[in-house]
C-alpha cells in the first residue's frame, strides 16, 4: 500500500430523480446519495472542502473531499440539503456564465437542465459550502489557447466572488480536460488549486493544479463509495492510470476524441 496517498476527492455531477442522455451515467438518485453520505459519515474520515486538500496532503491527514461539478440546481436542492443534515461539507464547481439559466454549453435536452441561481449560491457559501469555478463558459482547457483559458478562468473567479462576497480559490477543469499550458493559465488567473478527474486518489507530490478525482456514477453503491474513499491505489495502478491519461490527451489533440462540445471555441479543433 502506498502510504503517501491520503485524500480521495469524490466527483459528482447531478443528484436527481430525473436525468438526460449525457448525465444519465452521472446522475445519482437523492435517496442513494443520502445512503452514500451516511455510510461515508460512519467512517473515521475527515470530510473536507476541496480548498483544504493540499494542506491535508502536506500534513498526511486521512481525509475525503466531496465535489459537485456543473452548478446544476439539483446540487443545492438535493445534495447540499443532505450534507447539511449530516454536518458535512462539499465544494460546488460552478460555470459562472450560466448561473440562473440552463446548462446551455450542451445540446438538446442536456442543455435545458436548470442551474443554481446567484441567491442560492450565495446562501450555500454562507452555509460553509465552498464555491469553486468551473470556468465562465465551460470550455475545454486542453484545446483552447492558454490566453483564452486564463481570460475565461479569471472572469469566472471575479463573477463568483461578486456573487458570494468572498474569495474563490479552487478550479475544476470543464470536462476534466487540461494540459500543462492550461494548468499554468489557471494558476495565473489566481487559483490556488485545481482538479481534474483522473480516477485516482490524490497523494503528496501530485500537481496542485491537477489534483485527481474519482468519479461517482449512477450505479455506485454506498459500499463501493466507502471503498473508493478508503482504499489506496498501488503504484502500478497509478502508472497504468497515468498512461491511459497520456493516450487520451494525444487522442484529444490529434484525433478529436471527446464530446463535440469540448472542442475549441467556434467548434474548430487543433
Amino acid at each position: 500500500m502506498d502510504s503517501q496517498i491520503t485524500v480521495t476527492v469524490l466527483c459528482y455531477h447531478s443528484i436527481s430523480t430525473q436525468t438526460t442522455p449525457t448525465f444519465a451515467n452521472l446522475t445519482v438518485e437523492p435517496s442513494v446519495f443520502a445512503e452514500q453520505m451516511a455510510a461515508l459519515r460512519e467512517q473515521d474520515l475527515e470530510v473536507l472542502a476541496f480548498r483544504d486538500v493540499p494542506e491535508a496532503l502536506a500534513t498526511g491527514r486521512r481525509a475525503v473531499a466531496i465535489t459537485i461539478d456543473d452548478g446544476l440546481a439539483d446540487a443545492g436542492e438535493n445534495a447540499c440539503t443532505v450534507l447539511a443534515q449530516l454536518g458535512m461539507t462539499a465544494t460546488l464547481f460552478v460555470p459562472s456564465g450560466y448561473i440562473g439559466a440552463h446548462s446551455a454549453w450542451l445540446r438538446g435536452p442536456d442543455g435545458r437542465r436548470p442551474m443554481l441561481t446567484s441567491e442560492t449560491i450565495a446562501s450555500l457559501a454562507r452555509d460553509a459550502f465552498e464555491i469553486g469555478s468551473h470556468g465562465q463558459s465551460h470550455l475545454a482547457a486542453d484545446l483552447n489557447s492558454p490566453e483564452v483559458v486564463e481570460c475565461d478562468a479569471r472572469a469566472s473567479r471575479q463573477e463568483l466572488e461578486d456573487c458570494i462576497g468572498g474569495v474563490v480559490e479552487s478550479f475544476a477543469y470543464p470536462f476534466g480536460y487540461h494540459s500543462p499550458a492550461a494548468r499554468r493559465a489557471v494558476r495565473a488567473a489566481g487559483y490556488l488549486q485545481a482538479c481534474a478527474v483522473g480516477e485516482l486518489p490524490a497523494r503528496t507530490g501530485d500537481d496542485r493544479w491537477a489534483l485527481p478525482r474519482v468519479q461517482v456514477h449512477n450505479d455506485t453503491t454506498p459500499e463501493e463509495l466507502v471503498a473508493m474513499a478508503t482504499t489506496s491505489t498501488p503504484l502500478t495502478g497509478r502508472a497504468w492510470a497515468r498512461s491511459k491519461q497520456r493516450v487520451w490527451s494525444l487522442g484529444r489533440r490529434y484525433a478529436g476524441w471527446g464530446p463535440p462540445e469540448a472542442g475549441r471555441i467556434g467548434g474548430a479543433r487543433r
